[in-house]
């Protein structure tokens, strides 16, 4: 499959489809047999979406153009893989692809780490990541010193 959505993406991009094109990165969970807990599928695990609700799957994560809203690239994990995790694959197929002058990459809080920002930044995207304050005691992203990494990263 990611064979495939690599050709089209090349296609796609010869044609000019997506020219200031930015980008986008997110995940959706993708459910093994639940209703059967005694045959779970043996490669999918458990993990948690971001209301708390735990299931067992993988998780699809994705990387679309905002405008164009083609699909990228596209990693699936086991569910019990951190999606930041994930992400750092669809950041080395990117390196490999034309990004056609993309300049933002868009994410939610999923992707709050160091290695996101620091992946965005190499490719030459500013990230637009949510701020995740779980488990912080500074509970919104304004709150932040100058000095945190995620507004110090920022900086060119």
């Amino acid at each position: 499959m990611q064979t495939l959505i690599r050709k089209i993406d090349a296609y796609l991009t010869k044609q000019g489809a997506y020219l200031q094109d930015e980008l986008s990165l997110d995940a959706t969970d993708v459910l093994s047999n639940g209703r059967n807990w005694h045959n779970l599928d043996p490669e999918a695990g458990f993990g948690y979406k971001s209301d708390g609700e735990r299931f067992h799957g993988y998780w699809a994560q994705f990387v679309t153009g905002t405008s164009s809203e083609m699909l990228r690239a596209v990693q699936v994990s086991p569910a019990n893989v951190h999606q930041s995790m994930t992400a750092q694959h669809l950041f080395d197929d990117l390196e490999t692809r034309d990004l056609c002058g993309a300049t933002i990459l868009t994410s939610d809080s999923a992707c709050d780490d160091k290695k996101t920002y620091h992946r965005c930044i190499d490719l030459g995207l500013v990230p637009l990541i949510d701020y995740n304050p779980k488990n912080a005691k500074i509970k919104h992203f304004y709150q932040l010193s100058k000095s945190n990494w995620r507004k110090k990263e920022l900086r060119y």
